[in-house]
This record gives C-alpha cells, structure tokens and sequence, in this order.
C-alpha cells in the first residue's frame, strides 16, 4: 500500500541582466534586451520511498555540464535527496543564452575580443552557467522543502501548437520549411502531434497549486529573434494559466519528442495571418510573432481547462510511484562516402566566402554564420 505523496513546488528567475550570446541559429546573436523572463521551476515528488524532482528552464538544451554541476551541489545540500533522480528538461527557445560548455553552433571563444569590444559589460557563457546552476539547485532545494500532502493526478487533451516543418517533392527529396507554393510540392513529410499530457497536482484542500504540461513542440515562434531574450509561447502560456487559475499556480513545461515539429505552418499561411492580424492586430512574423504566441498559450489553456476538469474526478492521495535508471548505447553514425565528399566540397565553397568577407565586421549576422557552416 503506498503511503501519503508529498509534493512541493519551487521557482526562479534565470534572465540575465546583462548582454548575452543566444544559443539556437547559425550566426551569432547578442541579446541586449529582455522581451519577457526565462525562469526554472521545480517539482519534487516522494512517494514510499520514491524520489523524483523534475525541472524545466526556459533554454535551448540542457547541457550536461549544468546537469552534473547541479547533480553535485544537490548531493552537498540535500543529502536525503539521490541526485541520479533528478530529471531536467528544456523548452527548446531560440532566445534564451547558452548555459555550460558554449557547444552550440556559435563558439563564443571565437569573438570574445570582439564581443567586448562592443558590448564591455557582456556576460560570458561560463557567468550564465554559474547563475543556471545556482537557480536550478536552490529551486531544486526549495521544491524538496517545500513537500507537503497533497493529490496529483493527470490527463491527456489536444492543442494545435507544432506543424511537421517537412516539406517533400515530387521528385523525393524533402526540405525543412521547403517551399510549399513551388510546382513540384507534393506533401507534408510527416506525421504532426497535438497531444497534450498533463500531471495536475493538488494541495491538502484540493486546490490547484501546479502543472506539467508535456507538448511535442519547440518554443520558437519568436525563433528569429535577434538582440531579445524571451521564453517563446510559454511565457504568454504561464500568464494565461495563471490569468484563469491564479497567479500562484506553477508551470513547468516539457518539450516531448519534437524533431520535425515547429509553431510555423507551412500550409494556409495567408489565412492564418489574417487571423491573426484581426485577432490580435499582430500578422505573423518570425522575429516577433506576438499574436501566434497568444494564440497557442490560449490553445494550451483551454486544454489544461478540459483535462483538469476530468482529471479531478480522479485525484490521488496516493500513487504509485516508480523512477528507474538506465544508460542507453546511441548507435554510431557513419557517414557515406558521397555524404563526406558533399561536405569536403560545401567546405571548399564556404572557406572561399569568408575569405571573400575579410571587410565585414567579425562578429555581424553574416560573417559568423559563414563561420558557423564551416
């Protein structure tokens, strides 16, 4: 019989004050102002014995080097706590900076001279890692302490937020975000998932005090953001919830399977953008794009609305709860010969238009993202 599942909710604010390198593109991008917070939450559960707390932070990936970092502060700080059970997830923002390593596309130690030099007071990656590891871990200690008796429960609705970005020809070959108006378009590569899996969790009273909402789509309709840090859709997401179920209420979003999926559709752009427009007098617009994040946070909240209405009919004082650990071998990809050759020839091409751009400032959009493919 399983004992009384405690829970406890934590949050922070991980948005830089300073300039920062966004991670997510080919060229480098440095953020100088805020568009809205990135923040971490927390969740911690512990039922007979068993121990999870699951995180999520407003980034483009989780880097193991802030894992690990996080894993060890937890191990000195919550010693009643096993750090192997700590489960950390991203939202996949294009606008959020890099946090630990700087192994993204654009090497920050490639610029630094000159990143500096235009903006002196810019914070490296290694000072956001730092600032990351503190917030995850206190949130991670907060959610720990905070665990009291309560009820989770979970559920399952659907909101349009991902589009498959696949686009296949007629002649086999497929693009990402390929031309839907030329002639030889033939159809969308794949298969498209507006799933929405929800764990609700309640307090002693039966009040609401916080979800995980698990959708199978990157954050990234503002993706082409250039000098702004912002959370994406799940910013305008959290405000609607907590608009309708109070502002204490958490929010901790998980990215599912997503690799073809994206916010942009391919198909019924123009209709769409005049929705928008009448909507929220905003069209769409992948560096801004304002009008589609409301109209997915307003998705995903009518979603939460639909499953937490049915999920409270059967709240549980009690779960069975089980975290298992396992290491997965990933298979080795080798590349053909024809696949190194293309490369071996695209290296060619691109070394010769650097050296083409010796005028261009080193770290502007275009000289960097030329770096970048090479």
């Amino acid at each position: 019989m399983s004992t009384q599942t405690m829970i406890g909710w934590a949050g922070r604010d991980i948005t830089p004050d300073r300039p920062v390198s966004l991670r997510g593109l080919f060229n480098l991008r440095i953020a100088t102002k805020v568009r809205d917070p990135l923040t971490t939450t927390a969740l911690a559960i512990e039922n007979d014995g068993q121990q999870t707390i699951f995180v999520s932070m407003d980034s483009c990936a989780v880097n193991e080097e802030v894992l690990e970092a996080v894993r060890e502060r937890l191990a000195e700080r919550l010693p009643e706590f096993d750090p192997r059970r700590l489960i950390v997830n991203a939202t996949h923002t294009h606008t959020a900076p890099f946090s630990g390593g700087g192994s993204g596309l654009e090497k920050e130690k490639e610029y630094i001279e000159d990143i500096r030099r235009d903006y002196p007071d810019y914070m490296s990656i290694g000072e956001y890692t730092d600032l990351v590891v503190e917030a995850i871990s206190s949130a991670c200690c907060e959610a720990w302490q905070a665990r009291a008796p309560g009820f989770l429960g979970w559920g399952y609705s659907y909101a349009v937020v991902g589009e498959n970005r696949r686009v296949r020809y007629f002649d086999s070959h497929a693009e990402m975000y390929g031309d839907t108006s030329d002639p030889d378009f033939s159809h969308i590569e794949g298969h498209v998932d507006h799933s929405v899996n929800l764990l609700f969790a309640w307090d002693a009273d039966e009040q609401l005090t916080g979800m995980i909402i698990n959708v199978a789509c990157p954050s990234q309709c503002s993706e082409g953001g250039q000098d702004f840090i912002s959370a994406d859709y799940w910013h305008d997401t959290r405000e609607e919830i907590r608009r309708r179920h109070g502002e204490g209420v958490f929010v901790l979003p998980q990215c599912s399977a997503a690799g073809d999926q994206s916010p942009h559709r391919l198909i019924n752009t123009a209709a769409e953008d005049r929705m928008m427009r009448l909507k929220y007098d905003n069209g769409l617009s992948r560096r801004d794009n304002s009008g589609l994040r409301q109209d997915i946070a307003r998705r995903i909240a009518d979603a939460v609305d639909d499953a937490e209405t049915a999920a409270r009919g059967d709240m549980r004082g009690s779960v069975a709860h089980d975290h298992s650990l396992k290491e997965i071998e990933l298979p080795h990809w080798d590349i053909t010969d024809e696949e190194y050759e293309t490369a071996q020839r695209e290296h060619v091409e691109y070394c010769e238009k650097l050296a083409a751009m010796d005028d261009h400032d080193p770290i502007a959009a275009e000289y960097t993202s030329m770096k970048t493919r090479i």
